[in-house]
């Protein structure tokens, strides 16, 4: 059984992935302080993003029938739409030193909002060729090779963490190296596996946009249906599109 995916909405959905992606790291790169998203031009792509995010959100908030239901099944979206980077600059500016901390402890709450949306977006391209397997496997790595760094440079786990993030994702600023034996096998561990990350990413986003059909088997109705259920409530489905999505469902 076949299923069609409107191409529009496949692109919608990686480039939002995308934008989540980079609005995720400029959140973790303030926090462990490596950037500023008070400060140009990080404060601006954030802001833009947010934009972005916002008018999507209000867009389908304004379209929906049921506005309250619309609101209770996003609340997580909303988060991610509070300008907390705003809030941070106006605070620092005015010497609240208190509510500084306090609104940069309310921005791991705008990172849950674009974690929700990131998981929305992604969804499908995750699931393409087990490369939501791989993105877990590389987390851990990150995360061990990180402790090993840390213990064997006698370094601090922020800047350790970073170090291993910048190796794995190919960038290789520089500004952090290991010296130790074991800071360089880690080093080559994440490099081999950061190769692997681009390219399974590369290749689940071509497949997903390629793909113009998804094969479901007849267990499977069920929880199609769901997921159809779950775009007309986000709205990236209309009503309409949602009734003939669930004809051609259930006729092939």
């Amino acid at each position: 059984m076949k299923r069609h995916l409107p191409k529009l909405t496949r692109y919608y959905n990686v480039v939002f992935a995308l934008l989540a992606i980079i609005s995720i790291a400029l959140v973790i790169l303030d926090y462990l302080n490596k950037i500023s998203l008070a400060k140009a031009p990080y404060a601006e792509i954030d802001f833009g993003i947010l934009i972005i995010f916002a008018v999507d959100y209000f867009t389908r908030f304004f379209r929906a029938s049921n506005k309250w239901t619309f609101f209770t099944h996003n609340l997580l979206d909303l988060l991610a739409i509070i300008p907390f980077s705003a809030m941070f600059a106006f605070f620092r500016f005015g010497r609240a030193f208190r509510l500084v901390r306090l609104t940069k402890l309310l921005r791991l709450t705008h990172l849950v909002g674009i974690i929700s949306i990131f998981q929305k977006k992604a969804d499908k391209i995750l699931h393409k060729g087990g490369l939501i397997y791989y993105l877990w496997l590389s987390a851990v790595l990150i995360l061990v090779s990180a402790a090993v760094y840390s213990l064997t440079e006698n370094v601090g786990y922020a800047d350790a963490l970073w170090w291993a993030v910048v190796t794995a994702t190919t960038v290789g600023y520089g500004d952090i190296s290991p010296h130790t034996v074991l800071g360089r096998i880690a080093a080559v561990v994440l490099m081999v596996n950061g190769i692997g990350i681009i390219s399974a990413l590369t290749s689940a986003i071509t497949t997903y946009l390629a793909d113009d059909t998804t094969t479901t088997s007849p267990i499977g109705i069920a929880d199609e249906l769901r997921k159809l259920k779950q775009l007309e409530n986000d709205h990236i489905l209309s009503h309409d599109e949602f009734i003939q999505q669930k004809q051609r469902l259930l006729h092939h």
